[in-house]
């Protein structure tokens, strides 16, 4: 009840946001609306740590409608990468206790979300280097949880060299070598 009440005033304030940008940007200075993108933003940063608060699947739902409210874009890549976040660390969590389809659903889960901060960053800046980050971490403990479910199934599994391809960060950091390519077991 309480978590229900506390979404409806965030939505209330995510409208009266939308209503002030859209009215007021023609007519306001631009230090109104850098000031009022600053009140979205913490806005935003205050559904996010309640959020936090809820169990797994819950604060995942409580970031989507929140999504699904925004009708301006500024804020979106940040709770998108929130989502991954979230998403990436439940796949971690089961991955680490050998639950492993709970892991891989959780981590495939996570692609929708970079997909749409890659779509709403245009593929620059800080969120969408973060998204990158998220994304191969999740590639990894995919192609991980994958191999162990094999082993588990008693399935024939090979030893192959894989660099994850991302388009993206990784391949820098292997250039400066401060990532190596991994050794992975995969699935025939």
């Amino acid at each position: 009840m309480w978590s229900s009440r506390l979404e409806v005033l965030h939505v209330y304030v995510f409208d009266v946001w939308m209503q002030a940008a859209v009215t007021g940007d023609t007519c306001q200075s631009a230090e109104w609306s850098s000031k009022l993108d600053d009140s979205f933003g913490s806005c935003v940063s205050e559904v996010i740590e309640l959020a936090e608060t809820l169990p797994c699947h819950s604060e995942v739902q409580m970031l989507e409608k929140c999504i699904a409210v925004m009708s301006e874009d500024s804020q979106k890549p940040v709770v998108f990468l929130e989502i991954a976040t979230v998403l990436s660390r439940e796949g971690i969590a089961a991955l680490s206790t050998k639950d492993f389809l709970p892991a891989l659903r959780a981590l495939r889960d996570c692609y929708r979300p970079v997909e749409e901060i890659r779509r709403l960053t245009r593929q620059a800046g800080d969120l969408y280097r973060e998204a990158c980050v998220v994304e191969n971490d999740v590639a990894f403990h995919m192609a991980t949880a994958s191999a162990l479910q094999a082993i588990r199934a008693g399935k024939p599994v090979t030893y192959v060299c894989i660099t994850v391809t991302a388009n993206c960060y990784l391949p820098d950091l292997v250039a400066n070598e401060m990532m190596t390519p991994c050794m992975l077991l995969l699935a025939d």
